[in-house]
């Protein structure tokens, strides 16, 4: 039995989250303990991607989109069996644009919505976030300390 995976591969600098799937039904066989669990029909499968800043700034000088290859492995059942597994790949090719980048003298005059974000009270509690660590870390026994 195969269960349904999904890969997706495109440039350095773009980042994937979980895929995101509808619920499945239990579809029972005789000689299986388990019911499988099963999608019917047409299923749509969401995996939301983005692209870190180092990506977002080559896009500059590119075409505006980008090529990401999508590997699906799947097997397909009827109420009576299941089918061999099977793996299809395609290349889509996904237009991109900008959203919000901070006001940084970089990006203005760009096609992204700029906007005044202000950075400096996430960067204070990091740091004193980090500061803590350290002074924990360091009040420690060597027995007491994290390995990392």
């Amino acid at each position: 039995m195969v269960a349904t995976n999904i890969d997706v591969a495109g440039p350095d600098g773009v980042r994937y989250e979980a895929m995101e799937s509808p619920p499945t039904r239990p579809i029972t066989f005789p000689g299986l303990v388990q019911p499988l669990q099963v999608w019917d029909g047409t299923v749509d499968f969401v995996i939301p991607f983005f692209a870190n800043s180092e990506f977002a700034r080559s896009l500059y000088s590119d075409s505006g989109s980008i090529t990401l290859s999508v590997t699906v492995r799947y097997q397909a059942c009827d109420d009576e069996q299941c089918f061999l597994p099977r793996t299809h790949t395609i290349d889509l090719d996904v237009p991109v644009d900008f959203g919000v980048v901070p006001a940084f003298e970089a990006m203005k005059g760009r096609d992204a919505d700029v906007i005044d974000m202000d950075s400096m009270a996430h960067m204070t509690r990091l740091f004193e976030r980090k500061a803590a660590e350290q002074h924990r870390d360091s009040s420690s026994t060597p027995t007491d300390r994290r390995s990392g």
